[in-house]
């Protein structure tokens, strides 16, 4: 599945621009403006690993990119998450920005006959996994599926359990420090802003899974109309139960809360008595 630059109506990308929908920056943009004016508010929050500050979340997916392009992750890529509403989400999808390469998101409840199918059909060189959750090991899915499909070849594992051949996202994190924005060579490997960026699968319901592409521009245009409609800033928080594998989860919340600054509290399952006290 090759992918590059989706075109749109030059009348229409005149338009959207015009109106401040199609901002022509990249998220890994907005990141390093928040790094600059707020390194120490809490950028996102999860149950489990706690939070990072702007200043963590862009040092971290930073130092990530770094790591995923040593292991060959480069422009272009197909990398599939599915991760529970974990913060390593936002630090994997900003990595990949970074490189230039494609996130492809699915919920952590998919199993292996739907992620195989995923995976075939972006051509994905890698994915980032928990390495057992809910009671199924995730490691051992990933070694299955790569024995079958040749293009999946980096399987980068979020937990304690990373067997050899894998990437371990703690170890990836105990490397020498970086600065965000202080490295020059992603220029070279960042996407432009009508370059395919993101990709999330339909359900499925009248066929099989439809691949839905988006690009910087078309992702911030989503955002921008919420802004508009909402008045969203970064004196808010933005509370995200969804799911981050679904388009709801990354759209209004990884990518809405650097877009604007805010901060992401997330919850992993949804629990309507534990909503009300987190809210």
């Amino acid at each position: 599945m090759l992918i590059g630059r989706r075109e749109t109506p030059p009348h229409l990308e005149t338009q959207y621009r015009q109106e401040g929908f199609w901002t022509d920056k990249l998220l890994t943009d907005y990141l390093e403006a928040c790094v600059l004016k707020q390194p120490d508010k809490v950028a996102v929050l999860d149950e489990t690993f706690g939070s990072l500050t702007y200043s963590q979340l862009g040092e971290r997916s930073m130092r990530l990119a770094l790591g995923l392009r040593e292991a060959g992750v480069g422009k272009g890529d197909f990398f599939i998450i599915q991760l529970p509403n974990w913060h390593q989400f936002s630090v994997i999808h900003l990595a990949l920005t970074y490189l230039g390469a494609i996130t492809v998101s699915v919920p952590v409840t998919f199993r292996q006959h739907e992620i195989q199918f995923i995976a075939r059909a972006t051509g994905a060189k890698g994915i980032a996994i928990p390495d057992e959750y809910q009671n199924h090991d995730f490691v051992e899915m990933v070694g299955n599926l790569q024995s079958e499909l040749s293009n999946l070849k980096i399987g980068l594992v979020i937990g304690d359990h990373a067997p050899t051949g894998m990437l371990c996202y703690q170890e990836s994190m105990s490397g020498p420090s970086v600065v965000t924005g202080s490295i020059k060579s992603f220029e070279e490997s960042q996407p432009h802003p009508d370059d395919v960026t993101f990709v999330v699968f339909t359900s499925g319901s009248t066929g099989e899974p439809k691949g839905v592409m988006h690009t910087s521009n078309t992702l911030a245009a989503i955002n921008a109309t919420y802004v508009k409609e909402y008045g969203v800033t970064s004196d808010d928080v933005i509370f995200m139960p969804a799911p981050l594998g679904l388009s709801v989860g990354l759209m209004h919340g990884v990518r809405l809360a650097v877009f604007t600054g805010a901060k992401l509290q997330l919850q992993e399952r949804w629990e309507a008595e534990k909503s009300i006290e987190v809210i």
